[in-house]
Order: C-alpha cells, then structure tokens, then sequence
C-alpha cells in the first residue's frame, strides 16, 4: 500500500507508508515545517496535495492535505476539504502480506494479468486480476473494517468496472461487512510459502437448490430456509410455487475462486431482502444465477413429468398396478359374498367373508324382528349368548 502526497512548490513527493525509513523519514519531517497545517492554510506557506485521489486518467488536483500525528504517533494526511476522509497508514502485517502474495500467484498460475495495489479512481485494490469475463479486485482484509467503508470501496471500484472480492479469515466470528459485499471467508494461512490448493475457503460460497414453498422448509428458521413466510406473498402459509433455497458450497480453494471469477464462472449475487431479513451477497456459479434469475421471474418449470417417469423406470423397472396379496373389505352391509383379489396364479385366496344383509341376524342369519330393526341391533340375544358364528349352526351350551 501507499499514501503519497506532493509538495506543490518543489514538486517532492512523500509517502507515509515508508515513514520508517530513514530517508523519507528525514523529508517528511522537513515537510511537515515547511508547508502549512491547521483547520486552515497559513500564510506564505506552501500546502501538499493529495496523490489517493488519483485516476487511471490522471492525476486529481485541488485535494488539498497537511501533516499531523494522530494518538498513537503515526503521520496522517489530513484533508482541508472535509468531504474527503484522512488518510492513516496502516501497519501491514505478515499474514496480510502473505495473502495478498497467494492471491496474486494464483491468478498468475491461472494465466491471468494479475498486479498488487492498483489503483483506480478513488480506490486502491490490493490484488487485481484482469480475466476474460471480469476484473476482480481482491480486498485482502486481515484487519478490521467497518460495513458502511467496505459497501463504499466495493460500490467505487464498481464505478471502475471491477468486481470486489473481499477475502478475510476471522477465526472469532465473520467480519461486519460479511455478506454485505462479495465475500470468501477462508482459513488463516500457516506460513509465506504455503503451496498451491492449501488454502481453503470455508464459507462465502453457495449453491441454489429450486425448493418447493411446502413443509419442511417452510418453517426453518435458518438462513436458507423460508423462515416460515413465504418469499413471494409474505404469508405465514406456503403457497407450492418454487422458491431458491441456497445452502453452503464446500471443496474450494482460493485457487478455484481466482481461476474462475475472472473467467464469469463465479459470480457474486444479491439476494434482496425478505421481511424480517437483510440483503445479502453469496458467491454462486454462472448457472446458478440463471436458476435464481428463472426462479424470481416465476419462468421456472417443475421438471416434466416424462422425465421423473423415465428416471423410476430405469432405477426400479417399469411401474405397474399393485401386485400385494391383500384381500378387499366388504362394502356395504346386503351385498352378499365378497371374493379377494387374485394377483398371482400362486396366491391362494381365503375362505369368503360373510356380510348378513340388513334385517338378519349376524350369527344365524335368520330375520331379526321389527322392533329389533327399529332398535339398530343386528343380532338375536340368544344367538349373541351361544356366541354363534355367522351363518353357521349355533354351538350348543355345556351343562
């Protein structure tokens, strides 16, 4: 990184980030008397101009800046013009360094145009690497960053045509601004000379799946469920259409996002907010944005039914009526004997089921009398007594 700001009189350039050395030390120093400093310029002294602002086509005049020291001693490059923020050096740290070197080699090795700390308009990226499809400009953020200044970065390089990528590793939790911009959350790398595939991305990549608005995802709760209201009428019932439902996306590596990014396979995708929810930013492919594209339209088609045919006739064996040896139920009361179902030469079939008509006793099958009918029994007590079987001769009584 650097904050580089010029001398206007002499045309002498600094740059905070090499403050430690002894050499720009010594002209910072010298600097910092001769120009101007304050809530406003003094006179007969000259005034440093700001070289952050600066373009690809050109340099950005008038920001005008001074010299002073913040609490913990470090130079800052403090605007006049308050609509620009000041400029604080930050330490770079070896993990930091070591990351941004992986995410350059491995755009290297993809065979893609790759550079450390290019800068745009009103942006600086870390590692840019310049494919076919997109430009990517990784935001190695090892340190800690807030949303609104992560949102900002990412909508000004999106003015320049480039597509953030923001990679942090927060063993303690995910950074604030994670989801809200592009994100890969990955594991911290051991050393410098970590090998290629080493380092993995553990979150910030998804796959859509197409699911159904109906139990049980209706109700999950979590973040890629419905959450119990459904995305499209905001009703706490599901309506049956297909909503997309993502779920993480394992087995990638920071090679794979530097190797298919730039190449339009992997694109970051805002899903707007539902009710109770947020907008978030997930990593999916090319093919998975078209789904969710097909999904939110409401174009999207069940898949055909010849097709879920085809696919049960090639795991199972062609479908036909149900071959199981089970007899039928009686149906309504006087409709006489009921035979079971044959559905094998083999099957041997069990004795008929008797059903007494309506008005005949169940046991002996003799007419039961009117009173007897009106009453709804269907059986004579002395029948019920003998514990008869139906239609057949009543057991005689033991003395």
């Amino acid at each position: 990184m650097a904050l580089k700001a010029t001398h206007i009189a002499t045309g002498e350039e600094i740059d905070l980030d090499r403050a430690d050395e002894p050499e720009m030390a010594e002209r910072i120093a010298e600097l910092y008397q001769r120009t101007t400093n304050g809530d406003r310029p003094r006179p007969g002294r000259a005034v440093l101009e700001c070289r952050e602002h600066d373009g690809p086509d050109g340099p950005h005049h008038r920001a005008w800046v001074y010299l002073r020291r913040d609490q913990f001693g470090r130079w800052v490059l403090a605007h006049f013009d308050l609509k620009y923020a000041d400029h604080t050096p930050a330490r770079m740290t070896d993990q930091h360094r070591w990351q941004q070197d992986y995410w350059q080699r491995a755009g290297d090795a993809a065979g893609y145009e790759t550079a450390q700390e290019r800068r745009l308009k009103g942006v600086r990226l870390d590692v840019a690497i310049i494919g076919p499809k997109a430009t990517i400009g990784v935001e190695v953020q090892h340190s800690a960053l807030t949303r609104p200044a992560a949102i900002a970065r990412t909508r000004k390089a999106r003015d320049n045509g480039v597509t953030s990528l923001w990679s942090a590793d927060r063993p303690d939790g995910p950074p604030k601004w994670a989801y809200r911009v592009p994100t890969v959350l990955t594991n911290e790398l051991p050393d410098g000379y970590a090998p290629r595939g080493s380092w993995t991305v553990v979150n910030g990549a998804r796959r859509l799946v197409p699911t159904r608005c109906a139990r049980p995802w209706f109700t999950d709760s979590s973040v890629e469920g419905f959450g119990g209201i459904c995305p499209t009428t905001a009703r706490r019932r599901p309506c049956g259409a297909w909503h997309p439902r993502f779920t993480p996306r394992g087995g990638l590596t920071v090679d794979h996002v530097a190797e298919q990014a730039p190449a339009g396979a992997l694109i970051p995708l805002t899903v707007p907010a539902n009710r109770g929810r947020i907008p978030v930013v997930y990593i999916v492919t090319a093919a998975d944005a078209d789904l969710y594209a097909e999904l939110a339209s409401g174009t999207y088609n069940d898949p055909e039914q010849s097709a879920r045919d085809a696919t049960e006739t090639a795991n199972v064996g062609k479908i036909g009526p149900c071959q199981a040896a089970v007899p039928t139920r009686p149906t309504a009361p006087g409709s006489g004997y009921i035979s079971a179902q044959r559905h094998a030469s083999t099957y041997v079939p069990p004795a008929p089921i008797y059903v007494a008509p309506a008005g005949y006793c169940r046991f002996c099958a003799e007419p039961l009398s009117e009173a007897q009918r009106r009453s709804g029994i269907s059986n004579h007590l002395s029948c019920w007594q003998n514990q008869g079987v139906p239609g057949r001769e009543p057991r005689p009584t033991t003395s």
